[in-house]
C-alpha cells in the first residue's frame, strides 16, 4: 500500500498527511478479503481521513475506486477528482 497526496503541492506543507492510498487487489489477498470475494483484480485507490490525527489517517472515507491497470492510472484518477 502506498500513500500519496491528492494535491502534490501539499507534500511540502508542514504537518500535511497523505490523503490517498493505492493498493492492488488479487485473488485471496488481504484487500479482496476486505472488499469481498470476486472483487476484480487491479489497482484501486481510496481516500483517507486527514484531520491531523495520525491514527484517524488510517481510516478510509468512502468507497474504493478501481480497478485500474496500473498504480499511475489509479493515482491520476484520484488526483482528477
Amino acid at each position: 500500500m502506498a500513500q500519496h497526496y491528492s494535491d502534490p503541492k501539499r507534500e511540502t506543507e508542514p504537518g500535511a498527511l497523505p490523503d490517498v492510498e493505492l493498493f492492488y487487489v488479487y485473488p485471496g489477498g488481504m484487500h479482496e478479503l476486505r472488499l469481498g470475494s470476486g472483487t476484480p483484480r487491479g489497482w484501486y485507490w481510496e481516500r483517507k481521513r486527514t484531520d491531523g490525527d495520525l491514527l484517524a489517517n488510517l481510516q478510509t472515507v468512502g468507497e474504493p475506486h478501481g480497478p485500474f491497470a496500473s498504480d499511475w492510472e489509479a493515482l491520476a484518477d484520484a488526483r482528477s477528482e
